[in-house]
């Protein structure tokens, strides 16, 4: 069976799994940012398959593994179900008596964090919007407000 074919007859089980894991996520983590880890594992699975064994089972474990993989690469913790990039005493929807959301990053990352930044972090974090949502608002893509989340994490990580 050609690559295409597995991935269209095979979508289904993508879903099915993506759904499956979401229900143990915890709410930071869109759907949709987890159906598309469970596509890219059908995609491996379909371009690695040797026709050997079962494809289904043989696909089952290479989209949980993407899907695993994406999670890890958010700092997910699977026993506390929260994600773990920012510190626990780091409250960035908070304010303090006198701290603004800006003054708190900009004490973390040494003013290495844009405004795009800042206000993405705000939005994600301050106001518990969703990747989909910022990319809206922003007009930039999901991947590209994932990716800068990402990447301004780790340099708050890094400044502490």
């Amino acid at each position: 069976m050609l690559t295409n074919e597995l991935i269209l007859n095979h979508l289904h089980l993508a879903e099915k799994i993506a759904k499956s894991q979401y229900r143990k996520t915890p709410p930071q983590v869109q759907y949709d940012e987890l159906q598309s880890a469970a596509y890219m594992g059908l995609v491996d699975a379909a371009n690695r398959y040797d026709g050997k064994r079962d494809f289904g089972k043989y696909a089952s474990f290479r989209i949980i593994g993407e899907i695993k993989d994406y999670l890890r690469s958010l700092k997910w913790d699977r026993n506390t179900n929260q994600l773990c990039s920012i510190p626990e005493n780091f409250d960035i929807a908070g304010e303090t008596e006198s701290e603004n959301f800006d003054d708190i990053l900009d004490g973390f990352a040494e003013k290495r964090i844009s405004l795009l930044g800042k206000r993405i972090l705000r939005m994600y974090y301050g106001e518990r919007l969703s990747i989909s949502v910022i990319a809206e608002k922003l007009n930039l893509s999901d991947a590209r407000i994932s990716q800068l989340v990402k990447q301004n994490i780790e340099t708050i990580r890094l400044a502490i």
